[in-house]
C-alpha cells in the first residue's frame, strides 16, 4: 500500500557543510511518506544556549519550531552545535511524539578529529538520527529490534543499526494520523 507524503520542511539551523541538506532531502524522501522542501535557515539563538555547558537546549528549540509549525508539515531541523535535554549530557536529537517536529545535531555525528567532514560514516548517522526522530514524530517509540528506531547512547550503537524500519515500526508508519502541534 503506497503511503500519502507529507510536506516536509527541512531546515539549517546554523551553518551546515554545503549540499547537505539536499542530499538528506533525498535519502528522506526515498524511505518515508514525506514530500521534502528546503526551507529557509535559521540562526541560533542565544536564548537557547546554555552558556554553563557550552550546549543548545534542544527542547527549546523544538519548541521553536512548534511555534512555527504551519499546517500539516512536518518540520526538522539540522544544526551543527552540540545539545543537551534536562537529565542528559548530550543529545544526538529530540523530537514531538506524535507531533510535528524534530531536530538533530551533527555535533556528535562528525568524525572529532575533521569537524568539518560531512562524508561516511558521518552521513549514515545523520540520516540514521534523521529517519530516528522523524520517526518518533509519525508516533513511533523506541524499538529494541535491529531497527531505526532502537535507541542509541553512542555513535557506534548509530553505525551498528540500519538505516531502515523493522516490519512492526514500518507498519506504524501506515497507521499513523497526520502530525499535530504539539
Amino acid at each position: 500500500m503506497k503511503l500519502p507524503r507529507r510536506p516536509l520542511h527541512l531546515r539549517a539551523l546554523g551553518p551546515l557543510p554545503p549540499g547537505l541538506l539536499e542530499w538528506l532531502a533525498a535519502e528522506l524522501a526515498a524511505r518515508l511518506p514525506v514530500h521534502p522542501r528546503l526551507a529557509p535557515p535559521w540562526p541560533l539563538h542565544d536564548a537557547w544556549r546554555d552558556e554553563r555547558r557550552g550546549q543548545y537546549r534542544s527542547n527549546q528549540i523544538v519548541d521553536a519550531l512548534c511555534e512555527d509549525a504551519d499546517g500539516g508539515a512536518v518540520q526538522l531541523a539540522v544544526t551543527a552545535v552540540d545539545l543537551c535535554a534536562p537529565g542528559r549530557r548530550f543529545v544526538f536529537g529530540e523530537a514531538t511524539l506524535g507531533g510535528c517536529c524534530a531536530l538533530v545535531s551533527l555535533a556528535r555525528l562528525l568524525p572529532a578529529d575533521d569537524p568539518a567532514a560531512a562524508g561516511e560514516p558521518a552521513r549514515g548517522r545523520l540520516l540514521k538520527e534523521s529517519l530516528h526522530e522523524l520517526g518518533h514524530v509519525f508516533a513511533l517509540t523506541h524499538c529494541t529490534d535491529a531497527c531505526v528506531m532502537r535507541a542509541s547512547r553512542h555513535d557506534a550503537e548509530i553505525d551498528l543499526k540500519p538505516a531502515a524500519f523493522c516490519a512492526a515500526c514500518a507498519a506504524g508508519l501506515r497507521t499513523s494520523g497526520p502530525p499535530r502541534r504539539t
